[in-house]
């Protein structure tokens, strides 16, 4: 750990990808992004990229996506993908499902048609000066992961296609809206006083639950409360 923060969202994805990259056999396809933290920039790039035909048309032939993204130790989040066959394949792993409000495979698992997950990879306390990574838990997920993409090779592994995970909304003063994370809703809620409803949620389902915190500083200068982060 490092007392000025190692940055470890996401040197540790940027690190696992490598070495998974490096040991594999059978080479998976890799992708960085920039400005996740910032409602997925590079991913909706790249997203506008395969709409319009600019990458390259084998991309059609994953049978899954792995984010190694999370903070922890063996969480699986799957975000607004439900497909239980894929969950179950990851819960086999050894990871176990967990919940998460956005990250860059929310917009490229349905652009793609693919079912993703966001792995766990060690660290902990991200964008604080206590943050601090467990090399172990790294590891082992590196090591799982590596595994993964070698079965991938295999025509015993089927193709996990992106199913949408039915919405779970509540009834907020008569208007039906998402059940969200607290910490989100809390702030949905304040913004209802400024957008309608179905504004807020296009706004949200294109570009994810974590763009409702800028969104409301722009509006109210400040976000309420402690600094907000999950994924």
């Amino acid at each position: 750990m490092s007392p000025q923060g190692i940055g470890g969202d996401d040197r540790c994805g940027v690190y696992a990808l490598s070495k998974i990259y490096g040991q594999s056999s059978r080479k998976p396809w890799l992708l960085f992004t920039c400005d996740e933290e910032v409602g997925g920039i590079g991913a909706h790039v790249f997203c506008e990229d395969h709409a319009k035909g600019k990458l390259p048309e084998n991309l059609g032939n994953l049978k899954f996506l792995i984010e190694l993204d999370r903070k922890g130790r063996n969480d699986a989040v799957y975000y607004d993908c439900g497909n239980d066959d894929f969950e179950e394949y990851i819960t086999s792993k050894g990871f176990r499902t967990a919940q998460g409000s956005f990250s860059d495979i929310s917009l490229i698992a349905p652009e793609l048609g693919v079912a993703a997950v966001n792995l766990s990879s060690g660290y902990y306390d991200a964008h604080t000066l206590h943050e601090h990574i467990n090399i172990e838990e790294l590891e082992a997920a590196i090591g799982k992961t590596a595994d993964m993409v070698a079965e991938a090779a295999e025509d015993t592994v089927p193709r996990f296609e992106y199913r949408e995970r039915p919405m779970d909304w509540d009834d907020w003063h008569g208007c039906i809206l998402p059940r969200l994370p607290r910490r989100y809703m809390d702030i949905y809620e304040e913004l209802l006083c400024l957008y309608l409803p179905e504004e807020l949620e296009a706004y949200r389902r294109t570009y994810g639950n974590r763009a409702l915190l800028p969104l409301y500083k722009e509006n109210f200068g400040a976000l309420p409360g402690a600094r907000h982060s999950e994924k």
